[in-house]
């Protein structure tokens, strides 16, 4: 049924967008096309157009055709393409397992990019012995910090920070029976709905163990249900933040380019490895393209402009720490405010003041000539350590399951959990659903 519906979709682009992309401009002596899935034009390619001055580049949206992914259009000749995104989600994993993308190992300087990447990096790029990908993006799925502030503040230290998921949904059970309704400090603190996201986290955890373990996915076990009765109970006792509750927090998400040293995660089950699981995107050229020479300078282009950061996640090198972009501003400043406290100090007879400003004096100063990496560095030479050595032997890369993708392709699952949390269905029932759409996901891959 879900087959007839996709071939639906395709005869109606057919019919009702007949000159959205599919029908390519033809390339000529004068000028070639290159096709780039993005939505606008940007300062990047309009560079690339300048030194390529034969060169157009064509924007292909990858939301144009509803109901499809981008990958799914490209098949069924609806978009003409050259390069597009890769990541790990279902839908990409499907389009490159299949051969769909080109072996770039052809490309010297595009091998010897992902040869230089971190070993799960570099892995993930790889299917078959074809490279099938150059990634240019690497985050970390599902990490919070630890604060350590709070955890003082608690009477906690590092070695209490629960070590799985099911730890973590323990401990938020019981910090609501110990410290009641408003404590000062509390594990997390949510915006709205703690059970939609905890189950989301649960989810993800589960699918991720079995995936870990090699073993074959299933919901109607034990274990899933003790852990949805876990969830709602945690759901039940969590603190949410209003206009006047902001508690501090054991843990919380940051949004940090490169972890920071007190990054964590909460696999499901203990000594479950690789610990961290990590998201790649990145660039690959589609194995009808007419154009890959000019694809893979495209490609090489646009890996040549990666930010120190970009570059700290995904190649294996030594790195200084990458300092601020205002921190030369700030020292300025600091040393304006050096020279007018100075200005006041000098004329100054009240012997408080002079010691209040003596002491300011002191503090910009140090700030000055011994800043703390914190206040110098946009990146440090401790969270550079933290991601080699801790980290990148840690990281495991596989491709999403449709249950826990945010796209549409995982919208049923989007809808199925709000049915489970607003009490739509019961547990059985979704149980049952997941376990159903499995079952259609395991038939689709085979």
């Amino acid at each position: 049924m879900r087959g007839l519906l996709r071939l639906l979709v395709v005869i109606a682009a057919f019919i009702y967008f007949p000159l959205v992309s599919g029908i390519a401009e033809e390339s000529s002596a004068d000028v070639t096309y290159l096709y780039i899935e993005g939505s606008n034009t940007n300062a990047i390619d309009q560079r690339f157009e300048a030194e390529h001055p034969n060169v157009v580049i064509r924007h292909v949206s990858s939301d144009t055709y509803e109901g499809m992914t981008i990958y799914e259009a490209i098949l069924s000749h609806l978009v003409t393409i050259d390069v597009c995104y890769a990541d790990n989600t279902s839908a990409a994993e499907a389009f490159l397992n299949k051969g769909y993308a080109l072996d770039l190992s052809q490309f010297p300087s595009l091998k010897n990019m992902a040869d230089a990447m971190y070993e799960p990096i570099r892995s993930f790029a790889y299917v078959n012995d074809a490279l099938v990908m150059i990634p240019c993006d690497i985050q970390l799925n599902y990490v919070m910090e630890y604060r350590e502030a709070a955890l003082t503040e608690a009477g906690l230290t590092a070695d209490d920070v629960p070590q799985t998921f099911t730890a973590l949904l323990e401990m938020m059970i019981d910090w609501s029976r110990e410290y009641g309704d408003k404590p000062d400090v509390v594990p997390i603190l949510f915006d709205e709905s703690p059970h939609s996201e905890l189950l989301l986290y649960a989810l993800n955890a589960y699918i991720t163990s079995y995936k870990k373990a090699g073993e074959e996915l299933a919901f109607d076990t034990e274990e899933f249900r003790t852990l949805l009765d876990q969830v709602q109970e945690a759901a039940q006792a969590s603190f949410v933040q209003t206009a006047d509750y902001n508690p501090a927090r054991l843990f919380m998400q940051v949004g940090r380019t490169v972890p920071g040293i007190h990054t964590i995660t909460f696999p499901l089950r203990e000594n479950e490895t690789p610990r961290f699981n990590g998201n790649v995107s990145g660039w690959m050229i589609y194995s009808g393209s007419q154009h890959a020479e000019l694809a893979a300078e495209y490609i090489a282009y646009r890996m040549s402009l990666l930010s120190d950061a970009e570059n700290i996640l995904l190649y294996d090198g030594q790195y200084e720490p990458v300092e601020r972009d205002d921190f030369q501003e700030q020292k300025k400043s600091w040393e304006q405010r050096r020279s007018l406290l100075e200005q006041q100090l000098s004329v100054e007879t009240d012997e408080v003041t002079k010691h209040d400003l003596e002491d300011q004096i002191q503090k910009v100063t140090e700030n000055i000539e011994n800043p703390s990496d914190t206040l110098r560095y946009a990146i440090t030479v401790a969270e550079i350590s933290f991601y080699q050595q801790d980290v990148i032997p840690n990281m495991g890369i596989t491709y999403q399951n449709q249950i826990t993708e945010s796209s549409f392709t995982g919208a049923w699952a989007q809808t199925l959990i709000k049915q489970y949390v607003n009490g739509v269905i019961n547990k059985e029932a979704f149980i049952r659903e997941l376990d159903q759409r499995v079952q259609m996901m395991r038939m689709e891959e085979n």
